[in-house]
C-alpha cells in the first residue's frame, strides 16, 4: 500500500494521545470517535481526493459496501422514513429494516477496521 502521510506517525500518535483524556475508556466509543482524527492524518490514493468512510475502508482495509441492498447514507435514511412514515407492509418494513443493519453494521465494523489498519501503520512504522 502505497501512502502519502499528510503528517508524521508521531503526529498521529500525538492525536491518539491527545484524544484519549476526552473520549470514554470504552472501545466502542474509542471506535466511534477516534478514527475521524487519524485517518485524516494518511491520504491513500485509492481514496481519490475523498476522507469519506466510503472511501477510506477500501482504501485501508480493501473491504467495502458491495453486495449490500443499501450502500450509502442517503438511501439509508430515506429508506428508514419509508418504513417508519410511509405505507408499506411488515414484509417490506422487515426486509428493509435488515438492510439497514447490515448497513448500520458495516459502518460500525468499518470504523474498527479503519482504525486496526491505522494501529497497524503506526506499529509497523514505530521508528519514525
Amino acid at each position: 500500500m502505497a501512502f502519502v502521510p499528510r503528517t508524521t506517525v508521531t503526529d498521529a500518535r500525538r492525536i491518539s494521545d491527545s484524544a484519549a483524556p476526552y473520549v470514554s475508556k470504552s472501545k466502542f466509543l474509542w471506535g466511534l470517535q477516534c478514527p475521524k482524527l487519524l485517518w485524516h492524518a494518511y491520504y491513500h490514493p485509492d481514496q481519490e481526493g475523498s476522507a469519506s468512510m466510503k472511501a477510506v475502508l477500501p482504501a485501508l482495509t480493501g473491504r467495502g459496501y458491495d453486495g449490500l441492498a443499501i450502500q450509502e447514507g442517503g438511501t439509508a435514511s430515506l429508506e428508514l422514513l419509508r418504513i417508519t412514515f410511509g405505507a408499506v407492509g411488515e414484509d417490506e418494513r422487515q426486509r428493509v429494516r435488515r438492510q439497514l443493519e447490515e448497513y448500520c453494521g458495516q459502518d460500525t465494523e468499518g470504523m474498527i477496521w479503519i482504525v486496526d489498519a491505522l494501529r497497524a501503520l503506526v506499529g509497523s512504522d514505530a521508528g519514525a
